[in-house]
């Protein structure tokens, strides 16, 4: 299972602007050529936007010219054997959601609407980061690395088996 990740911003009284530029997102996804499909996750509206990963590379090549090392070349467009991801991006009253599973995004509109399911305030880790260094920040992100160490472990425990065994 691949790591997710979820972005949320609070527009707070620009929720129309919000929706407008997600119209326009979507528009010019469209226009592009780019595949995107429409999902309701717990009645809010995602658009599913599809790409390849060599995609997002070319899209942040424009955004951050000359950014790559000596010596490195960019891939050049899409391989023949690029995967397509999908993102999810959507929006709740004035909350922004974008993630890159369903899953995820479902978890937070229940506990958005009073369910009764764990939040990151319930993780130990989180709060022990919070409380000493976000405490008064405008901003701030968090990646529990133990869970990808993990994920990554077990990848490899697995190769390393199938590998002996050939």
């Amino acid at each position: 299972k691949e790591p997710g990740f979820v972005v949320l911003v609070d527009a707070g009284d620009q929720a129309d602007a919000l929706r407008n530029a997600l119209t326009e997102l979507k528009t010019k996804w469209i226009d592009r050529g780019k595949q995107v499909r429409t999902e309701t996750i717990r009645d809010v509206e995602f658009s599913a936007l599809m790409f390849a990963p060599s995609d997002l590379e070319e899209t942040l090549e424009e955004v951050f010219p000359n950014q790559t090392a000596p010596g490195e070349e960019g891939s050049g467009g899409s391989a023949p054997g690029d995967a397509k991801v999908e993102w999810f991006v959507g929006q709740s009253d004035s909350l922004l959601l974008c993630g890159n599973m369903r899953e995820d995004l479902e978890k937070i509109l229940v506990r958005r609407a009073g369910g009764a399911l764990p939040s990151l305030a319930d993780e130990a880790l989180f709060n022990a980061a919070q409380a000493g260094q976000f405490r008064e920040a405008l901003s701030y992100g968090w990646v529990n690395l133990q869970g990808i160490l993990a994920g990554l472990e077990a990848d490899w425990a697995q190769d390393t088996v199938v590998q002996e065994t050939e």
